[in-house]
């Protein structure tokens, strides 16, 4: 799990090196702060997969939005600013077999 965050300035989250995020957590209002849990991904044969890192989506108002990262990719950063009305914009990464990465 991350460090405490104060998401409302803008503060951009990335999960560590080879891992995706998994959950949220925020406590109070727009000044509170947010925790990320973050996992590894494990294959279909018990093998860690590689996450490589893409682009960060377009900001969208939050609370007007929903975002869903692309088929075999994952969440990997979120960065929020102000309050339910902000913009959040996501970073995805492609999930891969570490033998598909020279």
């Amino acid at each position: 799990m991350s460090e405490p965050i104060k998401e409302s300035d803008g503060t951009r989250y990335v999960a560590p090196e080879g891992r995706v995020l998994v959950g949220r957590s925020h406590s109070g209002d727009e000044t509170g702060t947010t925790r990320y849990v973050h996992a590894q991904v494990i294959g279909p044969r018990g093998e860690p997969l590689t996450v490589v890192h893409g682009t960060w989506s377009a900001s969208m108002k939050e609370s007007s939005s929903s975002f869903e990262a692309p088929a075999h990719q994952a969440i990997v950063g979120r960065r929020h600013t102000g309050d339910e009305n902000g913009l959040t914009e996501y970073l995805t990464a492609t999930l891969l077999p570490s033998s598909a990465v020279s």
